[in-house]
């Protein structure tokens, strides 16, 4: 079961990666560009990604999010492998950043990451609740 959970969150991880950088989320956006010597322009980029128009946080927000879902998973791995019983506490921390930076993001990002959130918060359980 907590088996399933963890590939559950991996790929909810990798659709919030493909959804950021292929499937567009602003029907238009203008940027800055300038074209040489002259006063910056605006240039209209249409059908634009979130990672077109925001790549370093898209960037920074995806990297956290893979660190979290490997201190969950390093987590998951120690509890089997010692056979305890108690809960993820670095697991459930991961939990909670994710949580928090998905709050921070709901105009945005953050719908999409409230998924791996909450498996991530099923992975910290105490492995008694749930089978292995």
């Amino acid at each position: 079961m907590r088996v399933v959970v963890l590939a559950c969150a991996y790929l909810t991880l990798v659709a919030v990666a493909v959804m950021a950088v292929l499937f567009s989320a602003y029907s238009s956006v203008s940027e800055p560009s300038s074209g040489g010597t002259g006063p910056a322009t605006m240039v209209h980029i249409a059908g634009a990604t979130l990672y077109q128009t925001n790549r370093l946080v898209v960037i920074v927000i995806l990297t956290l999010m893979a660190v979290a879902l490997a201190v969950a998973t390093f987590s998951f791995v120690w509890r089997v492998r010692h056979n305890s019983t108690s809960r993820g506490t670095s697991g459930l921390v991961a939990a909670l950043m994710v949580s928090l930076v998905a709050f921070v993001g709901i105009l945005t990002i953050g719908p999409f990451l409230f998924p791996l959130a909450a498996l991530l918060m099923v992975l910290a359980l105490p492995m008694q609740n749930l089978t292995r």
